[in-house]
């Protein structure tokens, strides 16, 4: 009789472990895409932060440009070459 309680108490302990050990495989699994998603949106940051950077750098030129050919027709109408 104590022999079948135990069994019984085994039985259970293993079939809860069984369920634990699913669970937690399951969170690894759901944790992995988790980190592929975060890894993706990394990477797309990344890209966006460059092209950023290009265009920063583009209109910072071109404002430098648009500038300079500002101050020269100023220049040449105050000498009046324009």
């Amino acid at each position: 009789m104590v022999c079948c309680i135990l069994q019984d108490k085994y039985e259970r302990e293993l079939m809860l472990h069984a369920a634990d050990v699913e669970a937690l495989s399951a969170l690894k699994r759901q944790m992995e895409g988790f980190h592929g998603q975060l890894h993706d949106s990394d990477e797309r940051c990344r890209a966006a932060q460059h092209k950023l950077t290009e265009l920063e750098v583009l209109w910072s030129g071109q404002c430098l440009c648009s500038l300079h050919v500002f101050i020269c027709m100023v220049l040449m109408l105050y000498k009046g070459t324009y």
